[in-house]
């Protein structure tokens, strides 16, 4: 990992920490859990630093709680990247309930994790996805609940390399909903980077990038968290495309995480921007003058 991506990864931590408090209250587990849901959707740093002070209120508060502890364990993985924590949260979680359908995000949050660089362990983050699907058959819910079967193939292909299994769950995905703009993005990848199918893999993406200002803010976290896996599987041209995509979606002035894709050497050329190295060291600076202000600010 280059000092540029630790640098912004240290700042997106940063960022969520500063503060531990919240302009917004709550007083039972399912109001708490609500509340921190929502900021996570709207998906800017500032939302994210809010639900974390919210859930990190509610989980020692209700320690009992196995969603709030998978909320948490979300939070994370994929927003603020503290993926040691995630373990507690998610491992807290399904300790206290692992075998309800009610929790089985917790099972899909834990799959990502033992995806990520830090703790990388295919058979245990397969085990975890496909305990996913199983509650999602055993409650004959597929065609109301598709995410776990997108999440599976997503793992297959950016993590294992198996593109043809991954085709098949992409396609239950699809069926279910065949105009969800996420499905459509990472099935393109699919196509066009592993499959031969160039041109269905662009059209695609490219009906999913003509809707991203009307996508929830959270993708955008979403996406800098699978530009990340990308990155460490040295698959660069799908890494280029979901920093990109992320910066369609939300302002990155908004979005700390995004941070990341901004002083990457591989989108300042894509993005016809100046790669120098007096340049990307004024970006980092940009960047703690960034922090500054925000803590300020909270």
């Amino acid at each position: 990992m280059n000092w540029f991506i630790f640098c912004a990864i240290m700042l997106v931590k940063l960022l969520t920490s500063l503060s531990i408090t919240s302009s917004l209250e709550c007083n039972t587990t399912e109001s708490c859990y609500n509340i921190a849901n929502q900021l996570q959707i709207d998906g800017t740093e500032q939302d994210y630093a809010e639900s974390n002070a919210i859930l990190y209120n509610s989980v020692n508060e209700w320690p009992n709680d196995p969603l709030l502890w998978g909320l948490y364990g979300k939070l994370n993985v994929f927003y603020t990247l503290s993926w040691s924590y995630a373990l507690e949260c998610i491992t807290n979680s399904l300790l206290l309930d692992g075998t309800s359908y009610s929790n089985h995000r917790s099972y899909l949050y834990g799959g990502w994790l033992y995806s990520t660089p830090s703790y990388l362990n295919t058979t245990r983050a397969d085990e975890y996805f496909n305990t996913a699907i199983n509650f999602v058959i055993e409650n004959n819910d597929t065609l109301n609940n598709f995410w776990p079967y997108f999440e599976y193939a997503a793992f297959l292909s950016h993590i294992m390399n198996k593109y043809d299994e991954s085709k098949i769950y992409y396609d239950i995905a699809d069926n279910a909903s065949p105009n969800n703009p996420f499905i459509n993005f990472f099935y393109g990848l699919l196509l066009k980077y592993h499959l031969n199918q160039e041109e269905l893999g662009e059209e695609k993406i490219q009906s999913a990038l003509h809707i991203a200002s009307f996508i929830p803010g959270q993708a955008a976290g979403n996406l800098i968290f699978q530009s990340i896996l990308f990155k460490s599987r040295q698959k660069y041209d799908e890494y280029q495309r979901c920093c990109s995509f992320s910066m369609e979606i939300i302002d990155p002035k908004l979005s700390g995480a995004n941070i990341y894709c901004l002083n990457d050497t591989h989108l300042y050329d894509i993005k016809d921007g100046d790669n120098s190295d007096e340049s990307k060291t004024k970006s980092v600076k940009l960047m703690l003058i960034f922090v500054i202000f925000i803590s300020i600010e909270m």
